[in-house]
C-alpha cells in the first residue's frame, strides 16, 4: 500500500457556497444567516415541489447539482446533470431544466448579492485550517491508513491530489464528499475544541478514499453498505488523531464527533468504539466493515446519513 498522503488542492468556491445554501434549505436545515435563508427559501421550495410532482429523486438531484457546480459547470448544465441523476426522462429534461435553472440562477444572484467580496474572504478564512493541515494532515492520513488496513491493503488508498472546496459557513460547521472532491465550511474557530476542524477534514479525506475504493470494485453498492463504511470511518479517524495527540482519547470525544460529523448518534458511541477495538484485524477491511453492516441491518439501526450530508445538517 502506498502510504503517501494526498496533497490537497484548496479552492475557495463562491459558486459552490451558493449551491450549498440551496441544498441545505432544500433539506430543511436552518442557516446561520437568516437573511440569506429568507431570500432563497421560496425559490428552493419551488424546485423541490417540481421534483416531487414529477416523482424524481430529490436527494440525487441536489447531490448531482452541487457536484456539477463544484466542477465549474454553469447552472443550466448542473441542473441538467441533476435531472438525469434524479431519473428525469430525456424528453422532459429541456423544458424542466429551463424552469429550474431560472429559479436557481435567482438563488445564486441572491447569494452573490449578499456576499460580493466572498471570493477574497474565503481565501482568508481558509488559512487557519490550511496552516493546521500543513502541520498535522500528512500524519493523520498515514495513521488512519494504518488503522484501516492491517491486511490485503490496496496499492493506493489515497489519491495523489484531492480537490478541497472551501465554502462559506452556512450551518455552523459542515463538510462532505463530492465526485472525487470534498467540501468543508471555512470555520475560523473549532466548533468544539475536543474535535478540531482539522480532524473533520481528515474524516472527509478518509470518506473520499472509501468512496473511491467502493466505486473501483465495480459492484453495485447499496447506501446501507456505504453507511457502514462511513460509520467505521469515525473511530478510524479519531484513533489516528489521538495517536498524534490532536484529540483526546477516542472514548472522550467519539460522541461529539458523531454529533458533529453525522448529525446525531446513530449507535451508542461506546458500542462503536468497542466494535472498532474488537474488530478482527486478521481480516481485510471490507470483511470487517461487512460485519458492521450485518449488525446494523439485523438490529434495524437507523443508518448514518450520506457523507455528502454529514456535518450539522439533519434530514
Amino acid at each position: 500500500m502506498s502510504l503517501r498522503a494526498p496533497r490537497l488542492n484548496w479552492i475557495g468556491n463562491v459558486a459552490l457556497s451558493a449551491a450549498r445554501a440551496a441544498v441545505a434549505v432544500a433539506r430543511g436545515v436552518t442557516l446561520v444567516e437568516p437573511q440569506l435563508e429568507d431570500g432563497i427559501v421560496n425559490k428552493v421550495k419551488q424546485v423541490n415541489t417540481r421534483l416531487i410532482t414529477d416523482e424524481l429523486d430529490v436527494a440525487r438531484f441536489w447531490q448531482s447539482y452541487q457536484s456539477a457546480i463544484a466542477g465549474d459547470a454553469v447552472i443550466a448544465e448542473a441542473v441538467t446533470s441533476g435531472l438525469r441523476s434524479a431519473g428525469c426522462v430525456e424528453l422532459q429534461i429541456d423544458s424542466m431544466a429551463a424552469a429550474l435553472s431560472r429559479l436557481l440562477r435567482e438563488v445564486h444572484q441572491v447569494h452573490h448579492g449578499m456576499y460580493p467580496k466572498l471570493d477574497g474572504q474565503l481565501e482568508l478564512r481558509m488559512r487557519p485550517l490550511k496552516d493546521r493541515w500543513d502541520t498535522v494532515g500528512a500524519g493523520l492520513m498515514l495513521s488512519a491508513a494504518k488503522q484501516a488496513w492491517t491486511i490485503d491493503a490496496p496499492e493506493a488508498w489515497y489519491p495523489r491530489r484531492l480537490t478541497t472546496h472551501i465554502v462559506k459557513p452556512l450551518v455552523g460547521g459542515g463538510g462532505g464528499v463530492l465526485d472525487e472532491a470534498i467540501w468543508i465550511e471555512a470555520m475560523l474557530t473549532d466548533v468544539d475544541p475536543s474535535v478540531p476542524e482539522v480532524v473533520r477534514l481528515a474524516y472527509l479525506v478518509v470518506l473520499d478514499a472509501m468512496e473511491r475504493y467502493l466505486v473501483a470494485t465495480g459492484r453495485s453498492i447499496s447506501e446501507e453498505i456505504r453507511d457502514a463504511w462511513r460509520l467505521a470511518a469515525v473511530p478510524m479517524t479519531l484513533e489516528a488523531s489521538a495517536d498524534l495527540e490532536v484529540t483526546p482519547p477516542t472514548i472522550d470525544c467519539i460522541g461529539t464527533a458523531m454529533d458533529l460529523w453525522l448529525g446525531g448518534l446513530v449507535v451508542e458511541p461506546s458500542w462503536l468504539l468497542d466494535w472498532w477495538a474488537g474488530r478482527d484485524q486478521a481480516k481485510p477491511l471490507p470483511v470487517v466493515i461487512g460485519a458492521l453492516h450485518k449488525y446494523l441491518h439485523e438490529q434495524n439501526v437507523f443508518t448514518p446519513r450520506s457523507s455528502e450530508d454529514q456535518g450539522k445538517e439533519k434530514e
